[in-house]
């Protein structure tokens, strides 16, 4: 009886010593994901996903959860959409108790999914978008985050189906704002997305009032120059020319934003001004090259003026830089259509 008890103790230390070893092992391990990981962050917060991609890969990556999800991240802010899905899917596949992965894996799904709704709504990558969202929202209730992203998903959703998805997209969007009243970009997705289901699906002007009502309230109390440019986009819409000319002008005041940039060359468009909106579209253009917004603007404004020929010229750049920018094919199947090339026109409109 006494044997059985010491080798009884012997086995349990030996198993202890092993576990020991074991445990050092992996604590040894965990050390140096956590120093790599933490180096990538640190990239990555800093604002260089580049070198933060490269952290991240110095450490094999296929079973660390925080490596993939910071690869992931890293390729998404680079805009490498269909790179970073590679990364979430393999980190999401690691079933952790956690939910940073699965907004990145819908993140990534929705600007594929947004980018060819104007041209071909692809309901497989809405589906594994709205799934992974949903996901991250049953691990986590009040995922504002997730529940704001998933709102424009079903707004980008209402654009090609039915009033069901704005609904939807409403109520989500509604459902963030009531777990972090605060969030001025959830707040603006809310009011857009009212003003566009009045324009959409209600069949009415949009409740320009109410929403410019919102909109106030946000800048008196965040002094947001994204609320200022939001309101005198609402205020063109309705045409008040004058009053969005000021509301962009405020919104400059507080800082140089594009969207306030971008608004007084379309006041000048909706003043009729063309030959001075000529000339501060093609200046925008020199700080913003390439920009599509800016150069259908400009483009706009040859057309109106009258000049077709160097619109066309300008539309045609747009769509060899951005094949999938839907209002360059539609503004040159117009300058077709008027110079009687219907057969070009209607490539355009195929497009």
């Amino acid at each position: 009886e006494k044997r059985e008890v010491v080798i009884a103790i012997v086995v349990v230390l030996v198993v202890a010593a092993y576990g020991g070893f074991l445990y050092s092992k992996y604590s040894e391990t965990i050390a140096i994901e956590h120093s790599y990981n933490s180096d990538g962050w640190r990239y990555f917060y800093n604002d260089d996903p580049q070198l933060a991609i490269d952290e991240f890969s110095t450490y094999s990556p296929d079973n660390n959860y925080h490596a993939l999800t910071g690869l992931g991240w890293s390729h998404y802010y680079l805009r490498e959409y269909e790179k970073s899905i590679e990364y979430f899917e393999m980190a999401t596949a690691l079933d952790m108790p956690d939910d940073f992965a699965l907004r990145g894996l819908g993140r990534g799904y929705y600007q594929l999914y947004a980018r060819d709704v104007p041209f071909d709504p692809n309901d497989d990558l809405f589906i594994k978008s709205e799934k992974a969202f949903l996901k991250a929202i049953e691990m986590k209730p009040d995922n504002v985050d997730a529940l704001s992203i998933l709102g424009r998903l079903y707004l980008n959703k209402a654009r090609s189906s039915t009033e069901e998805y704005q609904i939807k997209s409403e109520n989500t969007l509604q459902a963030a704002l009531d777990f972090d009243p605060s969030n001025v970009k959830v707040q603006h997705s809310l009011a857009l997305a009212k003003m566009l289901g009045d324009l959409r699906f209600r069949q009415v002007e949009a409740n320009a009032t109410e929403i410019i009502g919102m909109y106030k309230k946000l800048s008196e109390k965040n002094q947001s120059p994204e609320a200022f440019a939001r309101i005198a986009w609402v205020e063109l819409r309705s045409g008040n020319i004058d009053q969005a000319k000021q509301y962009y002008e405020d919104s400059l005041q507080i800082e140089e934003s594009f969207r306030a940039m971008q608004g007084i060359g379309l006041s000048l468009l909706a003043e009729k001004k063309y030959v001075q909106a000529i000339d501060y579209f093609k200046i925008l253009l020199e700080e913003y090259p390439g920009s599509p917004q800016v150069m259908r603007g400009l483009g706009l404004a040859y057309r109106l003026h009258g000049d077709l020929a160097s619109a066309q010229q300008v539309f045609e750049k747009t769509i060899s830089m951005e094949d999938r920018y839907v209002h360059g094919y539609l503004n040159l199947a117009y300058i077709y259509f008027k110079q009687g090339k219907a057969a070009q026109a209607k490539e355009m409109l195929d497009k």
